[in-house]
C-alpha cells in the first residue's frame, strides 16, 4: 500500500448546521525528493505566463526573476551578444525556482489521495508550526527554511547589529536573542547530524563576520557566539524534560520505545547529547536535575 502522510488541519463546527467541515489540506508521499534536470534556456523560456521572468539583459536577451540578479549578470557574466555562450544557471536564483517547479510537476504525476469527492494536492514539503517539513524526513529542508527567515530578521536589524556605536559584546548579545532564537526554533525535534551542524555553523559563521568584521572562515573555526553549541544545550535540557515526564507520557513513550536502550544511539538524536552509556542512567540523572 502507497505511503502518505496527511498534513494536519483544523476543523471547524458551523453553529448554524452544527457540522463540521474540512478546509483543503495538501498530502506527502513518503518518498524521496525527485532528481530534476539542470535548467536551461529553454525552461526559463517554457515556464507559465503567470510565472515568467520579467527582467530581460538588453544586450543578450536573458531573463531574470529579479533585478538583483539581472545586474548581477550585466556585471560579471553578460557576452554582450545573443550568440555568444552563456554561463550556467546552476546555483542562481532562477534555478531554484525552476526546479521547484519540476518537482511540483512530478508530484502531480503521483496517485492522488481523495478527501471524500476531493483530491488532495500532493506536495513534497509544507510548513507546520513554523517548521518546514519534507515528505522524506529530510532534515536540510527544515534547517533551510529557519535560515531563510532568520536571514530575513538579520537583514532586519542589520543596522543595529553591525552598529560600530554598540561595543561587540551587546551585539552579540542581541544577535543570540534576535537572530540565533528564530534560527533555532524547533531544534529540539532535528536530527542533528553533522552535516546539519556544520551548515548551521556556516549560516551562523557569516551573520557573525558581519557583526565583528572578523573573517567567515575565523568565526567558522573559532565562532564568537557558538550556535552548534548553544543549539546542544537546548535539546540537551529538552531532553531533560522528557525524561522527568510521567511515564504514561506519550511523548516520552515515543523516545524511549522508539530509540536503543544502549549505545549506538540514532545518528543525531536527542540521546546523543548526553554523556551517557545506557537511558537508565540517563533517567537517573535528569531526575537529578543533572541537565
Amino acid at each position: 500500500m502507497q505511503q502518505v502522510s496527511v498534513s494536519p488541519t483544523w476543523m471547524h463546527v458551523v453553529e448554524a448546521g452544527k457540522s463540521i467541515s474540512r478546509p483543503k489540506t495538501k498530502v506527502q508521499h513518503i518518498k524521496h525528493k525527485p532528481k530534476v534536470s539542470a535548467t536551461t534556456e529553454e525552461d526559463v523560456k517554457n515556464l507559465p505566463p503567470e510565472k515568467k521572468f520579467q527582467f530581460e539583459c538588453p544586450d543578450c536577451e536573458r531573463v531574470f526573476p529579479s533585478n538583483h540578479g539581472l545586474k548581477v549578470h550585466q556585471g560579471r557574466w553578460c557576452k554582450k551578444r545573443k550568440t555568444k555562450k552563456q554561463p550556467s544557471r546552476k546555483g542562481t536564483v532562477a534555478d531554484r525556482i525552476i526546479s521547484k517547479l519540476k518537482v511540483e510537476k512530478h508530484q502531480d504525476t503521483l496517485p492522488k489521495v481523495m478527501m471524500g469527492n476531493e483530491a488532495l494536492e500532493n506536495v513534497y514539503g509544507f510548513v507546520y508550526l513554523g517548521g518546514e517539513i519534507a515528505g522524506d524526513g529530510d532534515q536540510r529542508v527544515t534547517l533551510k527554511h529557519r535560515c531563510d527567515i532568520a536571514w530575513g530578521r538579520f537583514a532586519q536589524y542589520r543596522t543595529i547589529l553591525t552598529s560600530s556605536k554598540l561595543p561587540v559584546e551587546l551585539r552579540l548579545r542581541l544577535y543570540a536573542v534576535l537572530i540565533v532564537m528564530t534560527m533555532a526554533y524547533g531544534s529540539s525535534a532535528w536530527l542533528f547530524t553533522p552535516d546539519i551542524r556544520k551548515s548551521l555553523n556556516g549560516v551562523s559563521s557569516k551573520m557573525l563576520s558581519s557583526i565583528t568584521k572578523n573573517t567567515i572562515h575565523e568565526e567558522a573555526k573559532n565562532p564568537s557566539f557558538n550556535v552548534v553549541e548553544h543549539v546542544k544545550s537546548r535539546r540537551k535540557s529538552y531532553l531533560g524534560h522528557l525524561l522527568r515526564l510521567d511515564e504514561s507520557r506519550t511523548v516520552r513513550r515515543f523516545l524511549l520505545e522508539l530509540s536503543p536502550s544502549e549505545r549506538p544511539y540514532i545518528e543525531g538524536s536527542l540521546l546523543e547529547e548526553v554523556n551517557g552509556e545506557n537511558v537508565e542512567l540517563m533517567i537517573e540523572r535528569a531526575r537529578n536535575r543533572e541537565f
